[in-house]
């Protein structure tokens, strides 16, 4: 682990290239390089914060052990503003062995695509929520009314729509079950046919056209089949910031807890500020352990 300090000098410089002036607080966030949780109020100037820390840092690369950065958010817009905010250095930040990205870019490059290939031996087509829907309907609006209507009915019975129903299903040899209780077994003559539907998901991602979700289904089991590729991960990213970590989910907060026990991982974020309703799992979300800003 290379051994870094940012000092009060470090600080001035930046306040001077920012035209800003940091308070106490965000000076403390600035220096701090352990792992820690960082929340932050409405217009605490978190990612500014966070950029000054990055440009700091940035004088440092490579650093001795050529370990690099992983700084993760949620959407193409926040990081687009930390790649403007940053100027200059942005190339040093943005490059090799550095990752700078959304949560779903990093799990899509670096899990979920090479995952696809053990499996499928080839790489996915489209990894898009929108087009593998529609996909979905295409091949869904050609099945039998009655057996569409029955599906329908214990859609919404349980309040998902059919796709849902359909992904959450546990296909046995002699039923499938739905949360741990069957909804048909092979008794019915319908039996068959329900199976075939069930499958269309699954046919479409041997196909190559995955959904988001997908993508963390096969980032955990990368996790699970190969944990040696853990320690690669930990070599190579030293440096953990997960910004708007109100909006990161318990599956994300698994890769990142699984894949960095060693490294330093700072979140930040403000729980008040919460913009996603996750679609599957949502789960406790970010529980703060640590207090700054």
């Amino acid at each position: 682990m290379p051994v870094i300090n940012i000092t009060e000098e470090d600080i001035q410089k930046i306040e001077a290239k920012f035209r800003l002036s940091f308070d106490d607080e965000r000076k403390e966030f600035i220096k701090c390089l352990e792992s820690k949780d960082i929340q932050a109020c409405p217009g605490a100037g978190k990612t500014t914060s966070l950029v000054a820390k990055l440009d700091i840092l940035s004088n440092a690369m490579p650093f001795t052990d050529n370990c690099g950065i992983l700084v993760l958010t949620h959407t193409n817009v926040a990081v687009d503003e930390i790649k403007r905010k940053l100027g200059a250095n942005a190339h040093k930040v943005l490059g090799y062995p550095n990752h700078v990205g959304t949560f779903q870019s990093f799990v899509n490059k670096y899990l979920a695509i090479p995952m696809y290939i053990k499996i499928f031996g080839k790489k996915p087509e489209r990894i898009d929520n929108d087009i593998f829907y529609l996909r979905f309907q295409i091949r869904f609006d050609k099945v039998n009314e009655y057996h569409k209507n029955w599906l329908q009915q214990r859609a919404d019975e349980k309040f998902v729509s059919i796709l849902r129903l359909i992904e959450d299903l546990t296909i046995i040899e002699d039923s499938l079950q739905y949360n741990g209780k069957n909804i048909i077994t092979n008794r019915s003559p319908m039996f068959s046919a329900i199976k075939t539907i069930a499958r269309i998901p699954y046919s479409l991602v041997q196909d190559g056209y995955l959904s988001y979700e997908h993508c963390y289904d096969l980032a955990i089991k990368y996790l699970d089949e190969y944990p040696q590729i853990i320690e690669i991960f930990q070599k190579r990213f030293k440096y953990i910031f997960v910004d708007e970590a109100q909006d990161t989910d318990d599956r994300q907060f698994h890769i990142i807890n699984t894949l960095f026990v060693d490294s330093i991982v700072q979140r930040i974020g403000d729980n008040n500020q919460a913009i996603f309703n996750f679609s599957r799992q949502n789960g406790d979300g970010w529980q703060i352990k640590g207090d700054y800003i």
